[in-house]
């Protein structure tokens, strides 16, 4: 299991997130919704045979009061495999 802490640039106000993963294809690896802020972190939890050596973006998407998912903030990280 890999964890991913994705800190937030300001004040959270949505309820929930949903976080989309892309390898450098561009192709979803994973999706997780129902996600929480704590402390101004989300936290994704990946399994980690998902993960191959490559590059990956995760589009986070914030659930707001009117219903709607606006984005929130783009990440990048990349996976070594030793």
């Amino acid at each position: 299991q890999v964890r991913l802490l994705l800190r937030l640039g300001e004040k959270s106000t949505h309820h929930s997130y949903r976080a989309v993963i892309l390898n450098s294809e561009g192709t979803q690896v994973l999706s997780r919704g129902g996600l929480r802020a704590s402390n101004q972190l989300v936290i994704v939890g990946i399994p980690g045979r998902l993960l191959a050596e490559d590059d990956y973006e995760i589009n986070l998407t914030g659930l707001s009061e009117s219903g709607d998912f606006e984005r929130v903030g783009d990440y990048y990280f990349t996976v070594l495999r030793q």
